[in-house]
């Protein structure tokens, strides 16, 4: 991809999700939370959204590194766990990391795998080779699909699950993965959402030796 404008494209995402997240705009705590980071600050951002049909829900903290290389992934991990530090007890589970790499740089595929597969500190999404950032967003709590952000946000870490097996598994494929998904969030009841997973695997059998 083309070098982005972080302040272009945080905008674009703060219009998407306007009609269920409200952003923090006391911005001070999100600028104190970007003076942590242990390196150059231009390519840092935060964001802090809070769901607007949920008034009791606590604050979501975004931390966002842009024009990232590996040589700085240590420093974005460090970030992370000097912003849980000090986050509140309730806000501390609600800490996202996202790494967008140089379109010069760009973290092979297993790499960007990896690193999400780790809830070590917080959740953490990583723009893969030839994804958008529309594309990262999509497979994110931030996409509103035609589920509602409760399921989308139950989802998120069910999606990464399916993704680490299908790592370790090359047959288990996006499309199966993607089939999972749908059949576990269906809310069956545990006998019918067993047997549709078995019915799934055995299709996807039977069209493999077709």
């Amino acid at each position: 991809m083309d070098k982005v404008n972080p302040t272009e494209i945080l905008k674009q995402l703060l219009v998407t999700v306007q009609e269920r997240y409200s952003l923090q705009e006391d911005l001070g705590q999100s600028d104190g939370f970007k003076t942590l980071f242990p390196g150059e600050k231009e390519n840092v951002h935060v964001l802090r959204l809070k769901r607007k049909d949920a008034p009791l829900a606590s604050w979501k903290t975004l931390l966002f590194v842009f024009e990232a290389d590996q040589r700085i992934m240590p420093q974005c991990f460090t970030w992370a766990a000097s912003v849980q530090e000090e986050l509140l007890n309730n806000e501390s589970s609600d800490l996202y990391l996202f790494i967008i790499p140089k379109a010069s740089d760009r973290i092979p595929i297993e790499n960007c795998i990896y690193i999400e597969s780790s809830d070590q500190f917080c959740r953490k999404y990583v723009m893969r080779p030839e994804e958008t950032f529309l594309d990262l967003i999509n497979r994110t709590f931030l996409y509103q699909t035609q589920h509602n952000t409760q399921i989308n946000e139950i989802s998120d870490p069910l999606i990464a699950a399916l993704d680490k097996t299908g790592n370790s598994l090359m047959t288990f494929t996006p499309e199966e993965q993607n089939v999972w998904k749908n059949i576990l969030l269906s809310e069956k009841p545990g006998i019918e959402t067993l047997e549709a997973l078995m019915n799934a695997s055995l299709e996807n059998k039977q069209n493999d030796q077709a």
